[in-house]
């Protein structure tokens, strides 16, 4: 998977609050200011859309929590083990354990 953001998410991770956002899907994620829209970063591959036009997930990172908006094209099992992979990098191991929700639920 390919993992944009990483610098601005270190200056994230290194404070005690924070707010970021997220898109991912099952090639890429990005993470980027979460003053921007999830709509609006577009990466090769990559695109949050409302309404579950585009190909990727809208999630909402603070420390130790990452949340996940629906997408009518994920299951659950689908958005747990990408996010799984995705906790796995070493820059999100470092800080976690990660609680993980879709749609509100505990994954």
């Amino acid at each position: 998977m390919r993992v944009d953001g990483l610098d601005f998410l270190a200056t994230q991770l290194a404070q005690p609050r924070f707010e970021c956002k997220l898109v991912f899907n099952r090639e890429a994620a990005l993470f980027f200011s979460g003053k921007l829209q999830h709509r609006d970063p577009k990466r090769s591959g990559l695109s949050y859309e409302d309404d579950s036009r585009g190909n990727a997930l809208a999630a909402r990172v603070t420390p130790r929590r990452i949340e996940v908006r629906y997408h009518e094209r994920f299951t659950d099992a689908e958005v747990r083990e990408v996010l799984r992979g995705l906790v796995a990098h070493m820059l999100l191991a470092e800080h976690g354990p990660w609680t993980l929700t879709y749609q509100g639920r505990g994954l």
